[in-house]
């Protein structure tokens, strides 16, 4: 169960819950704007996710999946498969490829956390038996543009998904 802003309109914002549900809410009105039954078990988390001048929320679930929404559209544009064995995975959020697996060491990860800074990207996970936090390292892409660049993301999807 989770709750997260709009990034681009700091009025609305998204939540979900054990339900199965994801909410929209206006911050001027008890009920939500719109309504998804979006996961077959219960959904543990919720992000906007800004790609390329478009607008996407991501939902992570007890079904172990994570989905992929277009915010405008309402519609679910992708699931990503997740399992539970301790592992998170890394996806391209542009074509959703799977990009690497890692194990990891500290059992399963419940939470992540990311900062996007100046000179870099930090990943912090939360784990059944501890904290790891980390340098997310990148090579430009050669032939691309540094606008196009800057607007490629990577997914970060949990074994357990953000418990």
């Amino acid at each position: 169960m989770q709750v997260a802003f709009n990034t681009k309109e700091n009025l609305t914002f998204t939540s979900v819950s054990h339900d199965c549900t994801v909410k929209t809410w206006n911050l001027r009105s008890s009920d939500p704007i719109l309504q998804v039954e979006a996961h077959s078990k219960g959904i543990n988390c919720v992000d906007f996710l800004s790609c390329v001048d478009k607008q996407y929320l991501i939902t992570g679930s007890d079904d172990h999946t994570a989905k992929v929404w277009d915010f405008q559209t309402q519609t679910c544009v992708q699931i990503l498969q997740g399992s539970e064995d301790g592992t998170f995975s890394v996806w391209d959020a542009t074509n959703y490829r799977l990009l690497n697996t890692q194990i990891s060491e500290l059992g399963r990860v419940w939470a992540i956390g990311f900062a996007r800074l100046e000179v870099s990207h930090m990943l912090i996970l939360g784990c059944d038996e501890g904290m790891v936090m980390g340098k997310i390292v990148c090579q430009k892409l050669l032939g691309k543009i540094e606008r196009f660049y800057e607007e490629v993301y990577v997914f970060f999807i949990l074994s357990s998904y953000c418990h």
